[in-house]
């Protein structure tokens, strides 16, 4: 998340003390500014999570289901880029303030910070506003809320449940939640019949690569399936529930994971942006992490825009990598440790 996005989330924060739910926070020096005050924050994504220092005040917590019911004096939210999951996050965030509690939203104006007063004028009169940093804020009291059947809708517009494209259980918001993922498929048809032992999917998502996988390999023994959003995280367990030879981690992959065993095979299709930014930096982090993670002689498939720049990562850091496929705008890899 952008720096610049959360300065300008606090531009028209003021408590000096009380209690505050600060949703997708992430660290920066809103920590030491306001020593008075107890933090609650939301953080699914594991590396921002673990960013976060020991502190007296602030407890973070991964799980929205974790958090209670408690009133809260402000509802700060650094808004995702996904519409639907930041209307369930101004619902939730105003159903969890005190009588007299403030709720303040921003994002960066690319990733829909110009919607968010009028999203947030769906429930409260006397929306403020105010721009800086490329960026949008939006401020409202709980008194100026209308209890109507909009909020309810938001949120129960974001449950875990059983999309009806896909047939796989998601929550808006998460990547490819309300499709089945192009790349995804291609490299599905790729993967061969004959992987045997132990691999891994990184990035698993709500699970795609990781069931479609284990269909097709018989003698597959195990695959742990990585992923950082830990809403992803419980999607993906729910949806791999009925097979045990699927674990499901929260890791985040782009730092220096080693897991305690190397692996046969690994697949994926990594991310390729952070937040709005296209960020190739971390398809490499990923291709870098799967070289540490695979046995000598252990294969990796993994599908990627054809428009990214992964061959001579691919090539300085493993051997025989091919091009299975390009098809569809995509290309699929096979390489070798």
């Amino acid at each position: 998340m952008d720096q610049d996005v959360l300065k300008t989330l606090f531009l028209p924060f003021s408590p000096q003390h009380g209690n505050v739910l600060f949703i997708n926070g992430i660290t920066g020096p809103w920590i030491h500014d306001y020593p008075d005050i107890h933090w609650v924050v939301y953080q699914p994504l594991h590396g921002l999570f673990h960013a976060f220092p020991k502190h007296p005040n602030i407890v973070v917590l991964n799980d929205l289901n974790s958090i209670g019911t408690i009133g809260y004096d402000t509802v700060c939210i650094l808004a995702p880029k996904d519409k639907a999951y930041t209307r369930f996050l101004m619902a939730y965030g105003l159903s969890h303030l005190s009588p007299e509690g403030t709720i303040i939203v921003a994002a960066d104006n690319k990733a829909g910070g110009s919607s968010l007063k009028k999203d947030l004028e769906n429930l409260c009169s006397n929306v403020l506003s105010d721009s800086k940093n490329k960026a949008k804020v939006v401020w409202a009291n709980k008194t100026s809320f209308h209890d109507n059947e909009m909020l309810r809708e938001w949120l129960s517009g974001s449950e875990l449940r059983s999309h009806p494209t896909t047939g796989f259980y998601t929550y808006p918001g998460i990547y490819g939640w309300d499709k089945i993922d192009k790349g995804s498929s291609l490299l599905i048809e790729h993967i061969p019949n004959t992987l045997k032992g132990t691999g891994a999917d990184f990035g698993a998502g709500y699970g795609l690569l990781s069931i479609e996988t284990f269909k097709k390999g018989p003698q597959i023994s195990r695959i742990d399936a990585y992923e950082h959003d830990y809403r992803a995280v419980i999607a993906c367990r729910k949806n791999c529930e009925t097979s045990q030879n699927i674990s499901v981690c929260w890791q985040d992959l782009s730092g220096d994971f080693k897991s305690e065993t190397p692996y046969d095979w690994i697949i994926m299709n990594p991310p390729f942006h952070d937040h709005h930014k296209t960020a190739v930096d971390l398809g490499h982090n990923f291709i870098s992490s799967a070289n540490r993670n695979l046995k000598p002689g252990g294969a990796l498939y993994m599908v990627a825009n054809k428009t990214l720049p992964y061959e001579s990562v691919l090539t300085s850091l493993l051997k025989g990598v091919e091009t299975v496929c390009e098809h569809n705008g995509f290309k699929i890899f096979r390489a070798l440790r």
